[in-house]
């Protein structure tokens, strides 16, 4: 599976912190994973396992707003195991799982182009993003739609 989640809000980049210049940011976390069910994906009780990778960040929400559009503020990658247990009632169910995520391989990279100074790129610089603040723990409650 694959899941997605985004948290909207603004922040004050202004330099006496009174509100005057709010900007709109975004957090994301999104993950690749797969799940395995101790009696079927369908079964009424539905106890499973789950092993993924994902990536937290941290961007501006508008891109005319960021200066670097191409890579995030913040980034970590990380991997994550849990469990969960979910109840079906035909084709709709609901599930809790809890995931422990930890991160993984060095920080992650960005590239901006280098410039000469008639504005005209030369090439290409890679740097390491700061990471994401990455929590030990997600918790889940959630609905599915069984096809």
């Amino acid at each position: 599976g694959v899941s997605g989640n985004f948290s909207f809000y603004q922040q004050d980049y202004s330099f006496n912190q009174d509100g005057s210049l709010m900007i709109k940011m975004v957090d994301y976390d999104i993950a690749a994973y797969v799940q395995g069910h101790l009696f079927g994906y369908k079964a009424f009780l539905d106890p499973f396992v789950e092993l993924g990778l994902g990536r937290m960040a941290t961007d501006y929400a508008n891109k005319d707003d960021d200066p670097d559009p191409d890579n995030p503020l913040l980034a970590t990658n990380y991997w994550q195991i849990g469990a969960g247990l979910g109840l079906n009632f035909g084709a709709i169910g609901i599930f809790g799982k809890v995931l422990y995520m930890t991160p993984f391989g060095s920080p992650a990279k960005g590239t901006m182009n280098i410039y000469d100074v008639n504005g005209n790129v030369t090439g290409q610089t890679t740097y390491d993003l700061a990471r994401y603040p990455l929590k030990k723990l997600k918790v889940f409650l959630g609905g599915k739609l069984i096809l």
